[in-house]
């Protein structure tokens, strides 16, 4: 009875995720802003958190790693629109969507590719790419568990 329970709890939450990210994106889709649309998936970022326990650990990764992909592209994009008129801003817009992509697949090449892209823009800009990120790509002592709160 109680793992019935638990069972239906996890269903509901996960359905309530989904629904939150799926008007998240259909509300990034409508708006041009890179900002707001950064703080929609920061809510469904929220909530991943808010419902971790319920969700699972698994299920609570795959959706944070989901979203913070999802949020590393928009911050690249905001980025690419201030870089001409402010530089530091897109810097650091930069490194905080490399440390949104540090819960990806490490070793997915494309995953890789757009890692190694972004450090390229920072250092471009004039900007120094955090000592996280300086390994060769990988994670550099990042792990999973220190997943940032949105």
């Amino acid at each position: 009875m109680v793992a019935r329970i638990h069972h239906d709890e996890r269903l509901i939450v996960r359905k309530h995720i989904e629904d939150q990210y799926k008007a998240a994106i259909l509300k990034v889709r409508q708006v041009r802003d890179p900002a707001v649309r950064v703080s929609y998936l920061d809510q469904v970022l929220s909530e991943i958190g808010k419902y971790h326990e319920q969700l699972g650990q698994a299920l609570a990764m795959k959706w944070q790693k989901k979203v913070e992909t999802d949020k590393a592209s928009l911050l690249v994009q905001k980025a690419e629109k201030d870089v001409a008129k402010r530089p530091r801003a897109a810097i650091d817009q930069y490194i905080e969507a490399l440390d949104m992509l540090r819960v990806g697949e490490s070793g997915n090449t494309e995953h890789q590719h757009k890692i190694e892209e972004i450090k390229k823009r920072i250092r471009d800009l004039g900007g120094e790419v955090p000592l996280r990120w300086e390994s060769s790509g990988k994670k550099n002592g990042m792990s999973g568990d220190s997943l940032p709160q949105g």
